[in-house]
This record gives structure tokens, C-alpha cells and sequence, in this order.
């Protein structure tokens, strides 16, 4: 069955307020905001850190990255996803 346009589903991708938001939950016709609200700003803060990591894991770039932008090494898709993901120590 083809996909209805303009159907948003958790997961997804889309730009608002100048940057690229993911969905992440949907409640009816509304797209749940500030899932990191009320969290210790410290806390709020790691799990972006994470977020932003387990970008860069999963597509090679971070999710800040021009269009176009080359993985660096560690993060490159030609590696397996195990190796991408062991944890970088500081040199």
C-alpha cells in the first residue's frame, strides 16, 4: 500500500524553527516537544552528547554535518557497526 504524503511517524526527520528535528512520539495530530524538559540540565545535556554519538554510529556523519560530509575514520559506514561503536578513549 503506498505511503499517504504528509503522514509523520516516530523516526522521522523534518525541519522546523531553522533545524532538523527527529519525531520521536506522536500523541493524536500533535508531535510531543521538549521530551528533555524538566531533566537536570546536566542530564538533558549527556543525552543530547549521546543522541549526537549514536548519529554519527549509525549514519558515519554527525547530525550537524554539511551535506555531502566525508565519516571520519572511526565512524566510516565500510566498518562494521561494532567497531564504530566501541567507545573512543581519550589519546
Amino acid at each position: 500500500m503506498a505511503e499517504r504524503p504528509g503522514v509523520l511517524r516516530a523516526g522521522d526527520r523534518m525541519l522546523f524553527g531553522g533545524g532538523e528535528h527527529q519525531v520521536v512520539g506522536l500523541a493524536g495530530n500533535a508531535v510531543p516537544q521538549g521530551l528533555l524538559d524538566g531533566l537536570p540540565e546536566h542530564v538533558a545535556r549527556a543525552a543530547r552528547d549521546w543522541e549526537r554519538h549514536l548519529i554519527e554510529v549509525l549514519t558515519g556523519v554527525p547530525p550537524d554535518a554539511p551535506d555531502g560530509a566525508a565519516p571520519r575514520p572511526e565512524y566510516d559506514l565500510a566498518r562494521p557497526l561494532a567497531e564504530r561503536n566501541r567507545p573512543r578513549l581519550p589519546s
